[in-house]
Parts: C-alpha cells; structure tokens; sequence
C-alpha cells in the first residue's frame, strides 16, 4: 500500500513545479486514448478521452523513474498511432501523485492498466534464479562431454595409442602370445595366475631384454621356457636364485654350481637345480629346451606327472629327477631320448609296468627305478640295452622272472631286484 506523501512535500513540489518544467526532458508526443474499460473486440470504437503528454499539464512533473511500471497499451485506431502488437511504453509512477489535479489525471490512465498478477510463489528473483542454474547445467553438460571425448580421443593419441585399435604394450603381449602358443596350448592362459601367463607377461613387460617375436622366435622360446620352470617351480623360494630372470641373456643364470651350467652358441645344454627347493609340477615347457643334454633336478620337491614333451630332448644323456615326489607312469616318449646315457626316477611315487620301448635307449649305462610302486613283469626288451652297465629296480612291485634276455648284456656289472617279487631267471 502507498503511503501518501507529507502536505509540506506536496506545496513545495508544486511551487517548484513551473520553474523546472522547462528543464524536465520531455517525453516524446504521444497521443494516448485511454477507454473507460477496456472494449472486448478490437472493432469497437474507444473513448473520446484523448490525453496530450506534451500539452496537459496535468502529467507535467511526473516522476518517471526506474521504478515506473512499463505497460502495453490498448491498441486504438486513431491518428499515426503503432500496429497493435507493437509495446507502447507507458510510465506509470508508482508514487502517490505531487497534486490533486495530477492524480485525478492518472486515476483513468491506471483504471485502463489491467492487473495481471503474478503466479503464486513465481517472482522475478526465483526465475532469474532457475535461469541461471539452467546455464550453469548446461555449462557443465558441455565440459563432461569436452572430458569424455579428451578422454577417448584426445588422450590415447597422446600416448600413442589409437581408440578402436590395441596399444603398443597389448600389441606385443598379442604378438608374444601368438609364439609360445603352440608351446603351452590356449588353456594355460585362461588362468592370469598361471605360470604360463606369469612367464608371459613378464617376456612383455618387465624382461629388459624386450626379444623380437619375428626375428629371435627360437631364443624367446628358449627364455620363456625358463621362466616357465621359474614360476612354476615357486622361483621366489628357491634356495639359489642363480641369478634367475636376470636382463643379461640366459646363458649368464647361475651362481655357483647352480644355474644354467653349460651354455652352446647361446643354446641352453645344461641345467643344474638339485637340492634348491624347487616345488611343483615340473612344467611341459622343459620338452622345449631342446638342446639340453643335461637336466639335474634331484632331491627337491617337484611333483605332477612326467610330462610327455620330455621326449622332444633328443640331445639329453643325463635325466637326474631322483628324490621328488613324480606320480603316474613313465611315459613311453622317454624311449626317444636317444642319446640318454643315465636315467635316473628313484625314489618317486610312479606305478604302473615298466615301458616295452625302453629298449630302444640302447646308448643307456644307468637305470635307476628302485623305490617306487612300479610292478607287472620286465619287459624282455631289456636286453637290447646293449650299453647298460648298472641296473636297479629293487623295492618296487615287479613280479615273474628274471628276462632270459638280460644274458647278452656283456657290459652290465650291477643288477639290482631287491625287496621284489622276482623268483628266477627265464630259460
């Protein structure tokens, strides 16, 4: 509600009103038609009351300020008067009139202002309010989508990498994957933790040597191979690291007497490991080292089977795995060892009869098997070892006779039954 202004306040404004109406900026002709209410149909014929801004002195003085209310006006046909949708600023002040004859000529210019309110609980400071947090979510709807796309685009080009294509390092443990394939089959990588895929990734990743799968397939056959026997033996634990996985080629691995011992044009002949607590399988990947002639694991804590890729050693003479914890059979591949000179699987757990192929190591002088659970009859192949100095099968479950065949072997000094259900010998 507006309060009316002091009786003192109004004289003195009247009194001053005449001597500053010369110097108040004018505003421009306007002829206004101000209706008795405001006509339903745009047809209609308005009012007679027409009001000059310029020449009635009635709105001479008004105070149009910033505080002025801009309305838009009834749309008569009269005179130049704009189209009707045109907006006519109107000042409306909304302090009390200075004049008695002043308000009575605003009294119709607001009666023909019609009152629109507001809606409730709208106001011009909550919508400028909503606006500008609309701006800001867009704002920040742009930047998330300006990082995503840094993120997928912008970034892996940085790095060398391109969106929809694998990296350099993923590349290359690819390209690794595909060499040592045929070696360990697709099934040792599906477990990340396997020794296989530990080997894997340390040829990709942390190997300084960083082999070429291309040009240098046979010497990372080799050093994976290795490691291999490395994660699957608990490398960590061994007694003797002997310099194990070291960035230097794998002839340099060993310390001591242990190690990688012999070494021919940077082939791997010779490895020594015995006694280094090695535990665990003893993996395929060994059959690859193929020009091994020397593989002394004895008196440690391997276990598993005997894995038939031993037999692609065709260059071994010496096959010390006494003392372990092996299981199964001898597996018939062994007979391809045909350079073997000292086969040595006491002190095990395998079973099963010994192999009729035995025979064809006719370059074998040692055959030591005692203390395991073999059994079934001796092969009569026996006695084509034509090289065999010393033979013992003692404490086993072998049963039947002595092979006949075993008479011919002239070099054979030493014959080992013991502790067996071995009678006698077969004319």
């Amino acid at each position: 509600m507006i309060a009316p202004q002091s009786a003192a306040a109004a004289n003195n404004s009247s009194s001053s009103e005449s001597s500053s109406s010369s110097r108040r900026l004018r505003r421009p002709r306007v002829n206004v038609h101000i209706p008795e209410s405001i006509p339903n149909s745009s047809e209609e014929h308005l009012g007679d009351s027409v009001v000059d801004s310029e020449t009635d002195e009635s709105l001479v003085g008004l105070p149009f300020t910033q505080d002025s209310i801009h309305v838009r006006a009834p749309s008569p046909r009269i005179l130049n008067w704009p189209p009707p949708d045109e907006v006519l600023p109107m000042a409306v002040p909304l302090s009390v009139p200075e004049s008695p004859r002043q308000e009575a000529a605003l009294r119709p210019v607001v009666a023909a202002v019609p009152a629109t309110p507001l809606p409730q609980g709208h106001s011009c400071k909550s919508a400028l309010s909503n606006r500008r947090i609309q701006l800001i979510l867009a704002l920040l709807a742009v930047v998330l989508v300006a990082f995503v796309a840094f993120l997928s685009v912008v970034l892996p080009r940085a790095l060398g990498e391109t969106p929809g294509r694998l990296s350099k390092s993923e590349a290359r443990l690819a390209s690794l994957e595909a060499v040592v394939l045929p070696v360990s089959g697709s099934s040792a990588f599906e477990n990340p933790a396997s020794p296989q895929a530990r080997a894997l990734k340390w040829l990709a990743f942390d190997d300084a040597s960083q082999l070429d799968p291309e040009t240098q397939r046979t010497w990372l056959l080799q050093r994976y191979s290795l490691a291999v026997l490395y994660f699957a033996t608990d490398g960590t634990n061994w007694f003797n690291q002997a310099n194990w996985l070291a960035p230097d080629h794998e002839c340099s691995w060993k310390t001591q007497d242990k190690g990688v011992t012999s070494c021919t044009v940077l082939r791997v002949t010779g490895i020594r490991l015995d006694s280094n607590n090695l535990q665990g399988p003893l993996p395929m990947e060994v059959g690859w080292l193929l020009d091994l002639n020397e593989l002394i694991l004895h008196d440690n804590q391997l276990t598993g089977s005997l894995h038939p890729t031993l037999g692609q050693l065709t260059s071994l003479q010496y096959l010390y795995l006494w003392n372990n914890s092996f299981t199964g059979t001898i597996p018939n591949s062994i007979s391809e060892m045909g350079q073997l000179k000292i086969l040595s699987l006491s002190k095990n757990l395998l079973e099963g009869p010994l192999i009729d192929s035995i025979g064809m190591l006719n370059l074998l002088q040692e055959l030591h098997l005692q203390q395991n659970m073999l059994n079934g009859t001796l092969p009569t192949t026996l006695g084509k070892l034509v090289s065999l100095q010393k033979a013992n099968l003692a404490s086993n479950r072998f049963t039947g006779h002595i092979p006949s065949q075993l008479g011919f072997l002239k070099q054979l000094s030493r014959l080992t039954l013991r502790k067996s259900k071995i009678d006698r010998i077969c004319i």
